[in-house]
């Protein structure tokens, strides 16, 4: 039977979703992660490439879902592209149970590396120094104890972690903590939402692959974004001051020759994808995604 172009909705997603630029494809295809409303997580990716080879999802389209990581309440995830193992995905979760681990492997899929943090309350994606010989989080603790999370690659995917209080760390990190608060790393102090960054964020967290790149949501549930410059923060910038939202995720990619912030947003139970041009004002206001791709008729794009 031959194929055709299928399209489908997404299986129903809460809490916070991770994006990255990935390096899959001819030029990096996106990786998106979203805790499942009925437990555990799933991950799509976006064909970024130019030729529609009619397999899987076509250029400019979003994959079906794989489920992972069993059937718990997850409240957010992050996720990384590194080029160890080679090339293998970092994900970082935020479960009852605490911060977690899962790493993907083109072999063997995701594997579970265990819980970082007992009971954490929020979660950094994890990020690499220039050379690549560690990996850094920050996370908070049961206790609201801000904390930097440290492990060196040499033995990678099995990696010690160091945890030491944040108040030891240089690099900025951002954290979406629970109750709504701001914590931040800069320039070894921890900043509130009086501090270093203007505006008020009812959350905030890194833009994957733009360091210096805040994204959150203000007080009242627009997407907002600040960039670190010579003097500091620079005010808030929303491109979009009619949406709201209720998550939002995003990644400097490849697309538009690199010139680009990629947006993933969440309202309700459902993903919304959109972008902003990094260098000037044109900008995509974020459009549901639905998954698309080359299949038989009545296969399902989605995979448990």
């Amino acid at each position: 039977m031959d194929v055709q172009l299928l399209s489908q909705s997404l299986p129903s997603v809460c809490g916070r979703p991770g994006l990255t630029q990935g390096v899959y494809g001819d030029r990096g295809n996106l990786e998106l992660v979203a805790p499942a409303e009925d437990g555990g997580i799933w991950v799509f990716w976006f064909n970024a490439d130019a030729i529609d080879r009619r397999s899987g999802p076509p250029p400019g389209s979003w994959s079906g879902g794989l489920h992972f990581a069993g059937v718990r309440p997850v409240r957010a995830v992050a996720i990384t592209q590194v080029s160890h193992g080679p090339d293998f995905l970092e994900v970082m979760v935020l479960s009852d149970a605490g911060a977690e681990r899962y790493y993907w492997t083109p072999a063997a899929g995701f594997i579970d590396a265990g819980i970082l943090i007992p009971h954490a309350r929020a979660i950094s994606a994890l990020t690499v120094n220039a050379d690549g010989s560690s990996f850094r989080l920050a996370a908070v603790s049961p206790a609201g104890e801000a904390l930097r999370l440290t492990a060196q690659t040499t033995s990678y995917p099995h990696l010690d972690w160091l945890i030491e209080p944040a108040g030891n760390a240089t690099e900025a990190v951002v954290l979406d903590v629970a109750d709504g608060s701001l914590g931040m790393l800069v320039a070894d102090h921890v900043s509130t939402p009086a501090g270093a960054v203007p505006g008020f964020w009812s959350t905030v967290n890194g833009v994957s692959g733009a360091e210096g790149h805040l994204v959150g949501i203000d007080a009242r549930g627009c997407v907002v974004f600040s960039q670190r410059g010579s003097s500091g923060w620079c005010g808030q910038r929303q491109p979009w001051p009619d949406l709201r939202v209720d998550a939002v995720a995003a990644a400097r990619t490849n697309l538009d020759d690199g010139g680009r912030i990629d947006v993933v947003v969440r309202r309700g139970a459902a993903l919304y994808h959109g972008w902003l041009s990094c260098d000037h004002d044109a900008v995509r206001a974020p459009r549901r995604i639905y998954a698309r791709a080359w299949a038989q008729p009545g296969t399902s794009l989605h995979r448990r």
